[in-house]
């Protein structure tokens, strides 16, 4: 049964940078019925969006500029085929190394192609995602660690 968990509850302060690994069924993701969205992007870029809070657009779809995401969770695919199902005209395997996790919010994306969908928004333009960011994950050495925000742990069920 998937828990039904408000944005308040989701959404906590994200950590400076520390990633774990704990029980995949506690993945905020599944654990809830809100939507997700991961930004992929290399593990650099991935700490600084989630530290700051924002993202500036780039210049890397000049004609069709914008935050790109996917529900394609951390894991769900190998690297390639993650390559293969974005619309970010890349094919740097780096930049599919490190996600990060976005909530409903301010923020709505269009869909551009079957597993991609975008905020558009001119370059150069800082986006705030103070109030969307859950988190962020990597891929370190074949597994995929998360930031501590993106658990929400079960519910224990103990009298007293």
């Amino acid at each position: 049964m998937v828990a039904l968990m408000s944005s308040a509850q989701i959404r906590t302060a994200t950590d400076a940078g520390e990633l774990v690994a704990l029980d995949p069924a506690d993945l905020a993701w599944n654990r809830s019925d809100e939507q997700f969205w991961f930004h992929y992007t290399d593990r650099g870029a991935a700490l600084a969006i989630a530290t700051t809070g924002t993202y500036k657009i780039g210049d890397r779809h000049p004609k069709t500029p914008g935050l790109y995401v996917t529900q394609l969770q951390p894991g769900a695919v190998s690297s390639q085929e993650l390559l293969d199902a974005l619309f970010d005209g890349t094919r740097d395997i780096e930049r599919t190394q490190a996600a990060v996790v976005l909530a409903d919010g301010p923020l709505t994306f269009s869909r551009v192609s079957e597993r991609a969908w975008r905020y558009s928004a001119p370059v150069g333009t800082e986006l705030d995602l103070g109030e969307q960011i859950v988190g962020w994950a990597a891929n370190e050495r074949g597994t995929w660690l998360h930031s501590p925000s993106v658990y929400l742990p079960a519910r224990s069920h103990g009298g007293g």
